[in-house]
C-alpha cells in the first residue's frame, strides 16, 4: 500500500475547506465553441477515386481523427455532418444533401464549419484550403484567412506539398441565390462556404491531397497519414481560436470529468482539485455517489462523504480496506500508538490504519497496554507478549510495573522482574515459595528440559526443568559420559581417538603420541619408550684386487657405527699362478690346496652370510617398531 502525504498550501486549505460541501458549477453549453466538421461526399454522393482509393472513406477517416483531436480542448463541442459514410439525408439528390449541411451546422449552434475533402484531375499534388471571400461579411474573409494559412501551415509540417490558401467567387449571373448575396455581392462559388456565411459562421473547405496523382495517394493510402492529416487540421484551428486542451476536472458532454493534456482519464481512479475542492474520481469522472475513504496513488488516504474530501472531520473511519485514523480529513499515516474514539473505544493504530490483527503490549502516554485483535483489552490480567517489548505481567489490560515474582500464562512460567519477564536471564534459579531450582532459560521455565546445566563452575543434573538433587548415576549428552553424585557432576569419561604420533620414538629418545576425545577439543599424551640401538656388521666398502674393503659394525635404526674392520684386497690370477708356482717348492700338497679352498669358500659363505644377518636384522628391527606402536595404541 502506497502512502504519500498531500501537500496542500495552508491558504488553500481554508479556502477547500470552507466549500467542500459544493458541488463543481455546471457549465453553460452555451459556452462552448461549437464547431461541424463535414466529411465530404457519402456512400451515396460518392467522391473521387483513383489509385484504388475512394475519396468518400478517406474524407471520413480523416474527419474522425480531426473531432478526436479537437475534443482534447477545453470548451469545444465537435459534430459531424455525418458520423458515418451513410449519407445523412437519405433519398436526397446531391444538390439537396450539400446544401442541408450548413443549415444542420446551424441547428447545433456551430461557431465554425469546415468541410474535408481530397482533390483529383490536375496532374500536381498537394493541399489548398478555400475560405469566405471579402463580400456581405467582410471580417469572415479576414479571419477566415487567417484560420485557413494555420491549418495549411500545419498540413506543412507533416509533408504534404503546399498548394496555398484560396478564395473562390460564384462565376455566373442567376439570380436564384448561389451567385449574389443579399447585399448584391457577388457569392461565393462553393455552396458550403456560402451556405455557412448565410447561416453567421465561418465556413471552410480543405482540401488535403491529389487522390489522382501517384505521390499524394501514397500517402492517403496510409491510415496513420490520414490520422496525422486530421490532427494538423484539429491543431491548426487550435492555435488560431487560442484553445487549450482540457486540464484538470472540468465539465465537458454534460458530467464533470478528470482531463490531462487534453484525454480523460478514463482508467484514473483517486483524488483531483478544481477551485471548488478535491473530489473523488472514479474511472475519469467526479463520483458524487462516494461516502467512504478513498485512496489516492499519490496523495495518500481522505475520508470523502457525497464525493467530497471532508476537511473537518477527525475520529475513525473505515472502507473496504481497514479502519483508519483520521485527522482533519486525512488517514494519519504518521500516527502509530492507541488512539481513542469516542463511539468505539481504544484502538491501537499503526501507520494510520487500525490493527486487527495485533495482539501484544503498545504503549501510550497513560502507560503499556495489552493489546487483543487491536483492541485494549481492559479484562485481561496474567503474562502477556508483545512482539517488539517482550513479555510482561498485566493486571486489567495494563502492565504492572511494580511487580516482582512468578507468574504463569498459557504458555509457561516466567521470572517476572519489576513487571518484566527477564529474557536475559538463562540458568538455574531457586524459588523461595516451592523450595527448587528451576531451570530458567530466557526467562522461561523450561519444563520440557532434561539434561546437565552449568551453574557457577559446575554442572548440575535438571530432570524435567527441576535440579534433581537425589540422582546419582551417569549421564550421557554429546558422546561424554558424566558420573553424578546428588545431582553434581563428579567426573567426565571422554571417548578418546587412535591418537596420533607427535614425536617419533628413536634408539636413544622417547617419542610422544597424542589423543583427541571424539566429542570435544579435551587432548591427552601418552610416551613412547626409546628403541635402544640394533647392530650388525655390514660392508661399507667391497675389497677389490688393488685396495682393502671396509666392514663396520652399524645400528640398522638410526645409522651409528660402533667399530670397523679390514677387509684383504682380493687375489689375481698372477697371485694364484705365483702360489701354484711355489707350490713344489713349499711342498705344498693337494690336500694343502684343497683346505685352502675350503677355507676361502668358508670366509666367503660367512660374508654372505653376515650380510643377509643384517638384512634380517633390519626387517626384525622394523616389526619390533611396528609392534612397540601398536602395542602403546592398544594400552
Amino acid at each position: 500500500m502506497k502512502k504519500r502525504l498531500l501537500l496542500i498550501p495552508v491558504t488553500a486549505i481554508a479556502v477547500i475547506a470552507g466549500i467542500w460541501t459544493q458541488k463543481p458549477v455546471t457549465a453553460k453549453a452555451a459556452d462552448d465553441f461549437v464547431i461541424v466538421l463535414d466529411p465530404g461526399h457519402d456512400a451515396t454522393h460518392v467522391g473521387a477515386r483513383g489509385y484504388g482509393l475512394k475519396e468518400e472513406e478517406l474524407n471520413m477517416k480523416i474527419a474522425l481523427s480531426c473531432k478526436a483531436e479537437l475534443e482534447k480542448y477545453d470548451g469545444v463541442k465537435v459534430y459531424l455532418t455525418h458520423p458515418t459514410i451513410d449519407c445523412g439525408l437519405p433519398g436526397s439528390s446531391t444538390r439537396e444533401c450539400l446544401y442541408s449541411r450548413p443549415d444542420y451546422a446551424q441547428s447545433v449552434g456551430a461557431s465554425l464549419y469546415v468541410s474535408l475533402h481530397n482533390n483529383a484531375g490536375m496532374d500536381t499534388s498537394g493541399h489548398e484550403v478555400y475560405y469566405p471571400n471579402a463580400n456581405y461579411i467582410p471580417e469572415f474573409n479576414v479571419e477566415g484567412a487567417a484560420l485557413a494559412q494555420c491549418i495549411s501551415d500545419k498540413l506543412s509540417d507533416i509533408g504534404i506539398n503546399d498548394r496555398g490558401i484560396h478564395t473562390r467567387d460564384s462565376n455566373g449571373d442567376e439570380d436564384d441565390g448561389t451567385n449574389w448575396y443579399d447585399d448584391g455581392s457577388r457569392a461565393d462559388y462553393y455552396a458550403v462556404i456560402r451556405g455557412s456565411k448565410k447561416n453567421g459562421f465561418i465556413g471552410l473547405i480543405v482540401e488535403h491531397a491529389y487522390i489522382s496523382n501517384a505521390n499524394d495517394a501514397s500517402l492517403l493510402g496510409d491510415d496513420n497519414m490520414l490520422a496525422l492529416m486530421g490532427q494538423a487540421d484539429a491543431q491548426g484551428i487550435a492555435e488560431y481560436y487560442g484553445f487549450a486542451k482540457k486540464s484538470g476536472i472540468i465539465y465537458s458532454n454534460d458530467r464533470w470529468g478528470m482531463y490531462n493534456d487534453g484525454e480523460l482519464q478514463s482508467d484514473y481512479n483517486g483524488l483531483s482539485s478544481n477551485n471548488n475542492g478535491w473530489w473523488k474520481i472514479t474511472n475519469g469522472y467526479v463520483d458524487f455517489d462516494y461516502t467512504g475513504i478513498v485512496y489516492d496513488e499519490e496523495r495518500g488516504w481522505w475520508y470523502v462523504k457525497d464525493g467530497a474530501v471532508q476537511f473537518g472531520y477527525n475520529g475513525l473511519k473505515s472502507n473496504e480496506n481497514g479502519w483508519w485514523k483520521i485527522t482533519d480529513g486525512y488517514a494519519d499515516f504518521g500516527y502509530t500508538g492507541i488512539t481513542y474514539d469516542e463511539e468505539r473505544g481504544w484502538w491501537y493504530v499503526k501507520d494510520g490504519a487500525v490493527q486487527f490483527e495485533y495482539n501484544g503490549l503498545k504503549y501510550n502516554e497513560n502507560g503499556w497496554w495489552k493489546i487483543t485483535d487491536g483492541y485494549v483489552d481492559f479484562e485481561y490480567t496474567g503474562v502477556a507478549y508483545g512482539e517488539e517489548s517482550g513479555w510482561w505481567y498485566v493486571k486489567d489490560g495494563a502492565v504492572q510495573f511494580g511487580y516482582n515474582g512468578i507468574k504463569s500464562n498459557e504458555n509457561g512460567w516466567w521470572m517476572i522482574t519489576d513487571g518484566y519477564v527477564d529474557f536475559g536471564y538463562t540458568g538455574l534459579l531457586y524459588d523461595e515459595e516451592s523450595g527448587s531450582w528451576y531451570y530458567i532459560e530466557d526467562g522461561k521455565v523450561r519444563f520440557d528440559y532434561t539434561g546437565l546445566v552449568k551453574h557457577n563452575d559446575s554442572l548440575y543434573y535438571v530432570d524435567k526443568g527441576l535440579m534433581n538433587m537425589n540422582y546419582s548415576g551417569e549421564y550421557k549428552s554429546d558422546g561424554h559420559t558424566y558420573v553424578i553424585t546428588n545431582g553434581y557432576v563428579t567426573q567426565v569419561k571422554h571417548s578418546w581417538d587412535d591418537g596420533v604420533t607427535v614425536t617419533e620414538a628413536t634408539c636413544t629418545d622417547n617419542g610422544i603420541i597424542r589423543y583427541t576425545c571424539k566429542s570435544c577439543d579435551e587432548t591427552k599424551e601418552e610416551v613412547i619408550k626409546a628403541k635402544g640401538h640394533e647392530y650388525s656388521w655390514v660392508v661399507a666398502k667391497p675389497a677389490t684386487t688393488s685396495e682393502e674393503g671396509l666392514e663396520e659394525y652399524k645400528c640398522l635404526v638410526c645409522g651409528d657405527v660402533k667399530e670397523t674392520r679390514k677387509l684383504e684386497k682380493l687375489k689375481t690370477e698372477g697371485d694364484k699362478k705365483t702360489d701354484n708356482n711355489n707350490v713344489s717348492d713349499k711342498n705344498i700338497t693337494d690336500k694343502d690346496v684343497a683346505d685352502k679352498d675350503i677355507a676361502n669358500k668358508n670366509i666367503t659363505d660367512k660374508i654372505s652370510s653376515d650380510n643377509k644377518a643384517s638384512a634380517d636384522n633390519k626387517q626384525i628391527d622394523r616389526s619390533t617398531k611396528d609392534d612397540v606402536i601398536s602395542s602403546v595404541n592398544n594400552q
